[in-house]
């Protein structure tokens, strides 16, 4: 469920570069001699937000918890790419570009999230494994994106993101149930470490004086060999 999410986060990220040409052309009918200003301001819009908010995010995650916010980010995510197809849809430069923004706000944080996830559910067992897996399922996204995005746009202008906003649905819905599954984990396993408290804090039976000679008279001969030592 964590690598459709990674998977999803990447494939959307350069779509806008599989589709240039397209995109470019739109700008330049309402931007006439402004179109690499304006695609590369998708860009930019995306980066923006990613200077200071992954700390923000980092103290967040700390404080509140990564399995409610893995849910808010992935909102994020679907939200932001959402509004670009819809810029896609009504060629409205306004809605691509902050739709990017949008996307930006969440895109990066969700990687934090889930990383956060990944090292708390595997840490101690097969970590780097589990975390290079998910790393590969978002550069899985973004060669399938190369492949895919360039024959899709010949169909019409949004269907590139069409196709990102099922993703990203997907992704959300597998995002959802995993809080929900960890959250549920978490629970069961503070409960079960209370329990295993709980006996550990019951009163222990005390020694009869008996059985206290009894024990030093059985420890005579190590005491004897280690002055003898």
């Amino acid at each position: 469920m964590a690598c459709l999410a990674w998977f999803s986060a990447y494939y959307c990220s350069d779509i806008p570069a599989m589709i240039k040409t397209e995109i470019t052309s739109v700008i330049e009918k309402q931007y006439p001699g402004q179109s690499e200003t304006y695609f590369d301001l998708m860009y930019s819009l995306y980066s923006l937000p990613n200077i200071f908010l992954p700390i923000a995010s980092g103290i967040l995650i700390d404080r509140v918890g990564y399995n409610k916010l893995i849910v808010l980010f992935c909102g994020m995510v679907l939200l932001g790419n959402f509004i670009v197809y819809m810029g896609t849809k009504t060629e409205s430069i306004g809605m691509l570009l902050g739709g990017r923004f949008i996307y930006g706000i969440g895109g990066e944080s969700l990687g934090l999230g889930l990383s956060t996830l990944v090292i708390t559910w595997f840490r101690g067992k097969e970590l780097a494994l589990s975390s290079a897996i998910a790393l590969s399922f978002g550069r899985i996204g973004c060669v399938i994106n190369c492949f895919i995005s360039p024959h899709l746009v010949k169909i019409g202008f949004d269907a590139p993101y069409g196709l990102a906003i099922w993703i990203c649905m997907l992704s959300f819905g597998a995002v959802g149930t995993l809080s929900v599954i960890d959250q549920t984990s978490s629970i069961r396993e503070e409960q079960h470490k209370s329990n295993r408290d709980t006996v550990s804090e019951e009163p222990q039976p005390q020694q009869t004086l008996t059985e206290l000679f009894q024990e030093i008279k059985n420890l005579k001969p190590i005491v004897g060999f280690h002055v003898l030592a």
